[in-house]
């Protein structure tokens, strides 16, 4: 009995502790504004990673996401980048763990094209 005690005490804060954690959605939503001046290269990507991310295009956000870490960006944009990248991350993961074909699809990918 205790262990199932045990068990439903850790779950509950390891589901709490994800719960804290800000969507993909919702950072890139706050941040586009970061990027309406950028020049149109740059602003084509963040909308582009961002589109891909609200679809759950787990590669194309992705690796668009580490493009944009490589370009000249301002230190507020750059961090909006870092933040959403690991949110989307996050929930590629969390989507695999629950069994999601697709995403643990991008994953593989996503490996394969950094041994690469």
């Amino acid at each position: 009995m205790k262990l199932f005690v045990l068990l439903g005490v850790g779950l509950t804060s390891v589901g709490l502790l994800a719960g804290c954690g800000k969507s993909a959605a919702s950072l890139s939503s706050r941040n586009a504004a970061l990027f309406e001046s950028a020049p149109p290269e740059i602003k084509s990507d963040w909308e582009k990673a961002t589109a891909a991310a609200k679809t759950n295009g787990y590669v194309v956000a992705i690796t668009t996401f580490q493009k944009l870490q490589r370009a000249a960006l301002s230190p507020e944009q750059l961090q909006a980048v870092n933040e959403t990248v690991s949110a989307v991350s996050d929930q590629m993961y969390e989507a695999a763990n629950r069994g999601d074909a697709a995403a643990t699809q991008a994953i593989a990918e996503l490996r394969t094209q950094r041994r690469r």
